[in-house]
């Protein structure tokens, strides 16, 4: 992970409302932007393949396709398995509708323009088996990007920013 700048707070909070929200209430919580929150840093940093591919992907029931055990949830088999399930059930829930997540990254990578930094935080409990960042936000386009780069030959990784809320590391600024 390439240490970009240490940020404000505020720039995460203000990125975050920019993208639309999404669980903006659970992000600014598990980000540790909130007054009470303390012992927080907040970075932006660039991820290279190897680490876009280890993020830990979320998991709920409705997700069990795409990450069937709840201790192994790298990016990397989320995208496998929702290549898969393209055939098969592409629209997990009305929010998780994989078709249209393709379509998305498709449009994005015709345009060029680069991916909006995505929202990591430190692996907690179970997490950690599969690896140290959770994909707190972005988890919609880290996993269309994540199809794109598996499915098309055409399509190569271009690292990613990323925003990161860590009580663990600290990063030489």
């Amino acid at each position: 992970m390439k240490l970009i700048a240490e940020v404000a707070p505020e720039v995460i909070t203000q990125h975050l409302i920019a993208l639309g929200c999404g669980n903006h209430p659970n992000n600014l919580k598990e980000f540790g932007l909130l007054p009470e929150s303390f012992g927080f840093k907040h970075y932006l940093t660039e991820i290279d393949e190897a680490e876009f591919f280890g993020l830990v992907f979320q998991h709920t029931p409705d997700l069990s396709p795409l990450v069937p055990d709840v201790n192994i949830r790298p990016l990397r088999i989320a995208a496998q398995n929702a290549l898969g399930q393209l055939k098969v059930k592409p629209r997990l829930n009305a929010n998780w509708d994989l078709t249209l997540i393709e379509e998305r990254t498709t449009a994005w990578l015709a345009r060029g323009t680069p991916l909006p930094a995505l929202a990591l935080r430190d692996s907690r409990g179970s997490e950690l088996i599969t690896g140290q960042w959770y994909l707190q936000d972005g988890c919609h386009r880290a996993l269309g990007y994540a199809m794109a780069i598996l499915k098309y030959p055409s399509v190569t990784y271009r690292p990613l920013k990323a925003y990161i809320a860590t009580t663990e590391i600290t990063f030489d600024t």
